[in-house]
């Protein structure tokens, strides 16, 4: 039994100042802590998803934290996507979608893991 790779493919990220803009001008949005997670169906996309992920400035002053926390939470992404793919799947949907972490604190994998896990549920019931 060969086991399905987990990658997180440069196809799977969103790119482009008129993407990303109205992804923010037109996308609905969920709180989810320690995420705000923005979506916007598309018509058209290569893959289910395509991902942004920031971590604001403001509340972490060195770009070391910063790359940490987004690398943080593109591991979790990248090991629970499958899910998210198969709720997209079923709904016959193809999203772009930004994820901004909102905690001024440095959690730990494990947390983030698991919030994230939650984030994908609610994301699911939200679409329409």
């Amino acid at each position: 039994m060969q086991q399905e790779k987990l990658t997180f493919q440069k196809t799977e990220r969103l790119t482009g100042e008129i993407r990303i803009k109205e992804l923010f001008e037109k996308g609905e949005f969920l709180l989810s802590y320690p995420f705000r997670v923005g979506y916007v169906v598309v018509s058209e996309s290569d893959v289910p998803v395509k991902v942004v992920i920031s971590v604001p400035k403001k509340r972490f002053k060195h770009a070391i934290d910063r790359n940490r926390i987004k690398r943080l939470i593109r591991e979790s992404y990248r090991l629970n996507k499958k899910s998210l793919y198969e709720i997209l799947e079923e709904k016959g949907y193809a999203i772009h979608l930004a994820v901004s972490y909102i905690s001024s604190d440095k959690l730990p994998y494990d947390v983030i893991q698991k919030k994230w896990v939650e984030t994908i549920g609610k994301l699911g019931k939200n679409l329409p």
